[in-house]
């Protein structure tokens, strides 16, 4: 290993390569974790809003979405005459089982009657004196 005759300055040469690596490995490890954890938070919150949108517009209850790293994830519906609207939660982060960071997002979608509107349109080319068949 040493050979006999080296002074202390050879011998630790190589010493300095060791020292950056304890410095530099946790550093380099933590940012891949953390762009990792960033990128499954961000496929998260847009297969939620997705999902929410489209139970919005379409008004049946869906499954929810495959997330990444989340428990369950909680649909709210609201549904009026006017609106509909869907609220989604999940939380991402935990600590000591409470919540730490959570993603909520919401899709609100305007109910159209296609028949009281065309009743109304009809109505409307009656008032203007246009035939509502032609």
């Amino acid at each position: 290993m040493f050979e006999r005759g080296q002074t202390l300055k050879e011998r630790m040469s190589g010493a300095y390569l060791t020292a950056e690596a304890a410095m530099i490995a946790p550093v380099l490890i933590f940012s891949v974790i953390m762009l990792l954890y960033l990128t499954a938070h961000v496929h998260n919150r847009t297969c939620l809003q997705a999902s929410a949108a489209e139970q919005a517009i379409s008004g049946h209850e869906q499954e929810a979405p495959a997330v990444f790293a989340l428990a369950k994830a909680e649909f709210q519906r609201t549904d009026s005459d006017k609106e509909r609207t869907v609220i989604s939660t999940a939380g991402t982060l935990y600590l000591n089982g409470e919540t730490i960071w959570s993603i909520k997002e919401a899709a609100a979608y305007k109910k159209y009657h296609p028949v009281k509107t065309l009743r109304r349109l009809g109505s409307v080319k009656e008032a203007a004196g246009m035939e509502a068949g032609k």
